[in-house]
């Protein structure tokens, strides 16, 4: 979402969005251009401009390693996440929840 404060000129302001939105802020966007004008009550008005962008694509890649022979739980797997926004959260179907487990048997 996007949220612009008028201030200075004569208050009370009005706001009209690219997207067509009239409220000091909208929501609900995509990456890309949008621009605002702020008009106060003299009729004086500011345009500004800013592009969002989208966050590089979420990607993940599991490096394992085979459990031993005979039944050994000695197996192993790491999650490493790269891309997307902000930080990140794993859930393993063994109900795990950090990037990494051990001990695992085969299969």
């Amino acid at each position: 979402s996007l949220l612009v404060l008028g201030s200075g000129g004569q208050p009370p302001y009005s706001y009209l969005w690219s997207t067509g939105g009239t409220g000091s802020s909208i929501g609900g966007l995509g990456a890309g251009p949008y621009t605002v004008t702020v008009t106060d009550a003299a009729g004086c008005s500011e345009v500004e401009s800013i592009s969002l962008v989208s966050p590089p694509e979420l990607t993940v890649s599991v490096t394992a390693s085979a459990a031993g022979c005979g039944g050994a739980a000695s197996g192993s797997a790491e999650a490493t996440a790269a891309g997307g926004a902000g930080s990140y959260s794993y859930a393993w179907s063994n109900g795990a929840t950090g990037p990494s487990l051990t001990g695992l048997a085969s299969g």
